[in-house]
């Protein structure tokens, strides 16, 4: 039997006298726990999340802001709310992961500094909110499969 059919019986004893009940819930409860130890693959929920508009406001404007200038940090005190409050809302409001997000957007800026300016590695790290030259190459190169310079020769030569 599969877990559905278990569950129906589990609830058709419900109205069923009670020491043959107790008896045979015992039976179906062990029988779904065992059937659920077995599977390898768990279904991944469908987590249905409701927001407040003002939450909503709240991930829109964090959007806002960390589109308008990648350099900012820690806005979660500035709507005094939790980090984890604000990455909540703003996962909840862009199906995404406000890290994930603000590395996407840094990513895009940095290939379009590389390609559409004269900055120096270290000057476009710095305008795309990163502290770190090193950190800042390694997701570079993580999201495009070459080093800054790298890829900034090679789209020089793309466009000769």
């Amino acid at each position: 039997p599969d877990a559905e059919e278990l569950l129906k019986k589990l609830w058709s004893l419900y109205h069923e006298p009670m020491p043959f009940a107790v008896m045979q819930m015992k039976i179906y409860s062990l029988a779904l726990f065992s059937l659920l130890m077995e599977q390898t693959e768990i279904p991944l929920s469908q987590v249905c999340a409701y927001f407040t508009e003002t939450q909503v406001s709240i991930a829109k404007q964090v959007e806002q802001i960390i589109t308008a200038d990648l350099r900012q940090h820690q806005l979660a005190a500035r709507f005094s709310i939790s980090e984890t409050s604000m990455k909540n809302y703003f996962r909840g409001v862009f199906g995404q992961n406000i890290s994930a997000y603000l590395r996407e957007l840094r990513m895009r800026k940095a290939s379009e500094l590389l390609t559409g300016s004269r900055l120096s590695v270290s000057e476009v790290t710095e305008q795309v909110g990163y502290i770190n030259q090193s950190k800042f190459a390694a997701a570079f190169k993580k999201q495009f499969g070459m080093s800054p310079l790298e890829y900034r020769r090679a789209q020089k030569l793309a466009t000769l």
